[in-house]
């Protein structure tokens, strides 16, 4: 997905930008799912889906069956700042 850069909110890193994008393509991801998606350890994807939580751009929730795992997935907002960041569809 190409993005605009220069309208990224301050605040706002490269990794939560990729993990939005991925979500945007899978729509829900377990957690581990993203680690292989974005090419980091497991660690790395924790930090990077709890900043991404913390400005409220994805939301968790528990895996059925498995307490141990649980999805993410893009927040309205989350969505909202995805489609702002598109570049304009020439025409």
């Amino acid at each position: 997905m190409i993005i605009e850069t220069n309208h990224i909110p301050t605040g706002i890193d490269l990794p939560v930008l990729r993990l939005l994008c991925l979500l945007e393509e899978r729509r829900e991801c377990l957690v581990g799912e993203v680690s292989t998606g974005l090419a980091v350890s497991p660690a790395n994807t924790s930090g990077i889906v709890c900043r991404a939580e913390s400005a409220h751009l994805v939301c968790r929730r528990p895996a059925p069956g498995d307490a141990r795992k649980c999805y993410v997935r893009l927040t309205p907002k989350g969505q909202a700042l995805v489609e702002s960041l598109r570049p304009p569809v020439l025409s």
